[in-house]
């Protein structure tokens, strides 16, 4: 950890789905990793201006998370390493059968590559001079993961730098809920032991930014989340 360049943590709130894509620079190298960045690439390309991107991570291939990869790495000069899990591999080329279903347009909305590295159970990603570990939480999608940042030091959109634990949850919690398991690949049991297991065990004080709505934290969570009470 340098206490001179806190790892910067950017949220968009992409069109359509309204979705967290998030932004991770380190301004001492000057790189920049993308996590699911579904749409709005314009924007994400214009906030990383003066950052090399260096990775892109989805931590699940629907639509809304995962869209915007094809994109995002046709329009980079230098191709960044792409991450991935590979039981999400079927998903990824059904986004533009999703786009379909959404009334969306197809040329826009394009199937995702294959990863040039498949993601694992306690992978670490190294990024800058952070370490993010991996965990494989499926229960919203076959292949879902997330990334735990121990103890970071970091600053959140505008908010100044702090040190602490952080999690990039994707749709596994929200603030007040749990991610759904109604679309394909979903399944409710799987989602609460991945909760359970993965993200109930780590400390209360661990900021979860999630794919959707405000961030919250591991300990309201599991005081206050209606979904989660049999689990306390």
């Amino acid at each position: 950890m340098n206490t001179q360049f806190p790892l910067k943590v950017i949220t968009v709130v992409l069109d359509i789905f309204g979705q967290n894509a998030r932004i991770l620079l380190d301004p001492k190298e000057k790189s920049a990793t993308l996590i699911d960045p579904g749409s709005n690439i314009e924007t994400i390309l214009a906030l990383c201006e003066g950052y090399s991107i260096t990775q892109v991570v989805i931590t699940h291939a629907h639509i809304d998370h995962a869209a915007g990869v094809e994109e995002l790495i046709d329009r980079l000069p230098a191709k960044p390493t792409f991450y991935a899990h590979l039981a999400e591999a079927g998903m990824r080329q059904s986004i533009q059968l999703q786009a379909q279903m959404y009334g969306l347009d197809t040329s826009v909305y394009r199937n995702v590559r294959e990863p040039d590295i498949y993601l694992v159970e306690g992978d670490f990603l190294k990024i800058g001079l952070n370490e993010a570990k991996i965990f494989f939480t499926p229960g919203h999608s076959p292949g879902h993961i997330v990334l735990y940042f121990e103890n970071a030091y970091y600053q959140l959109d505008s908010a100044p730098a702090v040190t602490g634990p952080f999690l990039i949850a994707g749709d596994t919690l929200f603030s007040g809920s749990i991610g759904r398991t109604d679309l394909p690949g979903g399944n409710t049991q799987t989602l609460m032991k991945s909760i359970e297991e993965k993200i109930l065990s780590l400390p209360d004080a661990t900021v979860v930014m999630s794919g959707h709505g405000p961030n919250t934290t591991v300990g309201h969570e599991r005081r206050y989340n209606p979904f989660l009470q049999k689990l306390a």
